[in-house]
């Protein structure tokens, strides 16, 4: 073992001192050792990964319930985003009516492929396509924000709607899609949450801003972003809830945005492209 000269002594000569050998923490422990515990990886005794509130709940049709699994007698929490993807995408495959797509038509799960083709990019994931033949049938946004920091992921939540939507309109004007004209919907849900519902000071810029932006909060915000997603046509429907673990039963904030609205334009769609023909027998 490898050795150090620790300081003169008295007698003026160096002793050699050997070196400790480090005790064996809990951070060296094997991977089998800490599952056997019931600990994450990586992570020391005690500590475990931070979870955030459970959004939706099973009485709303779109499916999103609330996560009943304990821990060491603790409520066990997942991140929203999650949690919401997870339920949501099964329900809204669940919603289409069978009107004799094939299942491969239907893309519920990264592993089935969900990209499609963009303009600016050359394709992007989305969370659930239907497609027939050349069709693009429909594609859904389904995206969740929870606390605690609103402001960040708010402005995230607002762009990755807009550049995904603006991304794929662009692209089927080039004949990307030469089907029928794509169905883009868009599904959101909200943390219910003290700091969601209070109002949001709006900084000092360059320019003043819109007047409908002042003493809102960030679900009243998030309203008004989806009802211009829907003026300006760029989703062709749109379900906008709020939820929390407390109160885990969804909440419709505007009434234009909510799931019947959301269901009935997807009902729609399908009854439109059965006129034309779609899908082929």
């Amino acid at each position: 073992m490898a050795q150090r000269w620790s300081k003169r002594s008295r007698t003026g000569t160096c002793k050699p001192q050997r070196r400790q050998r480090c005790r064996r923490t809990d951070w060296r422990t094997s991977r089998t050792e800490r599952k056997r515990e019931g600990r994450c990886d990586g992570q020391p005794s005690g500590v475990r990964r931070r979870h955030s509130g459970v959004l939706g709940s099973q009485e709303h049709p779109a499916g999103a319930v609330r996560d009943q699994g304990r821990r060491r007698g603790r409520h066990r929490r997942l991140r929203p985003r999650r949690q919401a993807l997870r339920h949501h995408r099964r329900a809204t495959g669940q919603v289409l009516p069978r009107c004799g797509y094939p299942p491969g038509d239907i893309r519920i799960s990264t592993q089935q492929r969900l990209e499609l083709p963009g303009y600016y990019r050359p394709q992007k994931q989305w969370d659930v396509v239907v497609s027939h033949g050349t069709t693009l049938v429909a594609a859904f946004e389904l995206k969740a924000l929870g606390g605690p920091s609103f402001s960040n992921n708010y402005n995230n939540r607002i762009e990755e709607a807009l550049g995904s939507a603006v991304d794929l309109q662009r692209a089927a004007l080039t004949e990307l899609y030469p089907g029928e004209k794509p169905w883009l919907g868009y599904f959101f849900i909200m943390e219910d949450h003290p700091k969601s519902r209070s109002p949001v000071r709006i900084a000092d810029g360059a320019l003043p801003v819109h007047d409908i932006w002042h003493n809102t909060s960030y679900q009243d915000r998030f309203g008004i972003f989806c009802e211009r997603l829907m003026a300006e046509g760029l989703y062709d429907s749109v379900c906008y809830i709020t939820s929390s673990p407390a109160e885990p039963t969804p909440a419709e904030p505007v009434s234009g945005l909510d799931w019947r609205h959301f269901a009935a334009a997807i009902n729609a769609r399908i009854s439109y492209l059965a006129e034309l023909g779609l899908p082929l027998p």
